[in-house]
């Protein structure tokens, strides 16, 4: 029944786009999580060098000082990275957002339609339909072949 087949086709189109925006917000999760997993790193071997240098010669503070000032203006070049990474994969979310619920409310429309034209054929085959359709109108409800509500 091609009927059924289209409201399948319908259905399975709303849940794939549902599927890719899920598939690119993962994504956007792993690339800022990577970003933040190398500063991190990069960071920690920072403050180690750091760390032996001092400990190597801690008489020598002139030295030590520029050192430190290399390794915080280092840790601040990362965390404007970071910052960039983060607010690029956002509004990059925001975007697939947005045409994540166009394609889904697109695809809703086609399922509704589908439904629709599902419905009547089966109305039309279906001989109990008219039965239901006359006993809903002794309740109250429409008259056959009127819509409700």
């Amino acid at each position: 029944m091609a009927e059924v087949e289209q409201y399948f086709d319908a259905l399975i189109e709303s849940y794939n786009a549902l599927a890719q925006a899920i598939d690119g917000a993962g994504e956007r999760g792993v690339k800022v999580s990577r970003q933040l997993a190398e500063d991190t790193l990069a960071g920690q071997r920072e403050a180690l060098e750091l760390s032996k240098q001092v400990a190597a010669d801690p008489a020598n503070a002139s030295q030590h000082y520029a050192a430190l000032v290399q390794a915080m203006l280092a840790a601040q070049g990362r965390a404007l990275a970071f910052a960039r990474v983060t607010i690029e994969q956002n509004a990059a979310g925001g975007a697939d957002a947005r045409a994540t619920i166009e394609r889904i409310a697109e695809a809703n429309r086609a399922v509704v339609e589908a439904a629709s034209t599902l419905t009547q054929a089966w109305s039309k085959d279906n001989p109990l339909a008219a039965f239901w359709q006359q006993g809903m109108s002794a309740f109250g409800g429409s008259r056959p072949g009127q819509p409700t509500g």
